[in-house]
């Protein structure tokens, strides 16, 4: 027992073993959402195919019309409604809750961050570790 505290964070893996992520200071929403995509889009040569679960942050209106104007840079893909299973990006963020939240308790909020920091970062430079989590039986589709 003791005081809980929580940091979000939004993250995105490639097939080739790239990882990008960003810690928020709140939950997401679409302008947040955009941001990192924005982000994404800036550090690729080529065109993106982001798939993504049905978070209403995902949906809106305005991000519609800004996927519609960046559509030759990017592209959203849904996977159906309540199939956690088939969205790559799942497998991080249980590595990351196993080998940071599980085995290295944070004392105060700032210290979670450094250490999500520290996992995030080692695991951006770990290109093949970052292509294993395509490896998951239902997310192979996407490899």
């Amino acid at each position: 027992t003791g005081k809980r505290f929580s940091v979000n964070m939004i993250s995105a893996i490639s097939n080739r073993g790239h990882l990008q992520f960003m810690l928020m200071g709140a939950g997401l929403n679409s302008e947040v959402f955009k941001i990192f995509l924005e982000r994404m889009i800036k550090y690729s040569e080529r065109k993106i195919f982001f798939i993504t679960d049905n978070h209403p942050s995902h949906k809106t209106k305005k991000l519609n019309e800004w996927l519609e104007q960046n559509k030759d840079k990017i592209e959203a893909l849904f996977i159906p409604p309540y199939s956690p299973e088939l969205n790559p990006q799942e497998y991080p963020g249980q590595d990351l809750k196993t080998n940071v939240v599980g085995k290295k308790r944070a004392i105060n909020k700032e210290q979670l961050k450094k250490n999500i920091n520290d996992f995030m970062g080692k695991r951006k430079k770990d290109r093949p570790q970052v292509k294993k989590y395509f490896n998951h039986k239902h997310a192979k589709y996407a490899a």
